[in-house]
């Protein structure tokens, strides 16, 4: 029979899998038109080049709620946004302090 060590291995890692898949609980799409809906943009223009202020904003509290709260890699924010992972990485922060003002999207998306 197999070893004791790999059964716990495998339901270690079915653990952690469970645990990653439930963290997120919202696709980074739903999260994306959200935050297009509270801020009066539209989902193509969050997902282009653009370079506005009011899209570097939005984006940033995109890549702060799926990264720090969601459990988002930087890579997979970077291309829902069309965004480089460079970007997306210092914008994380940006996003924290846009986000603590915008008491509607912390009741929208239920984070605190």
């Amino acid at each position: 029979m197999g070893s004791g060590d790999f059964v716990g291995d495998v339901l270690r890692k079915a653990g952690e899998q469970l645990e990653s898949m439930t963290k997120k609980g919202m696709s980074l799409d739903e999260i994306i038109a959200i935050v297009a809906n509270s801020t009066e943009t539209s989902i193509e223009d969050l997902k282009s080049t653009g370079r506005k202020r009011k899209l570097a904003h939005a984006r940033a509290v995109i890549a702060y709620v799926a990264i720090r709260n969601l459990g988002y890699r930087g890579i997979e924010v970077a291309e829902a946004l069309s965004l480089s992972p460079s970007t997306v990485s210092q914008n994380v922060e940006k996003g924290k302090i846009f986000f603590d003002r915008d008491e509607y999207l912390k009741v929208i998306l239920q984070i605190n």
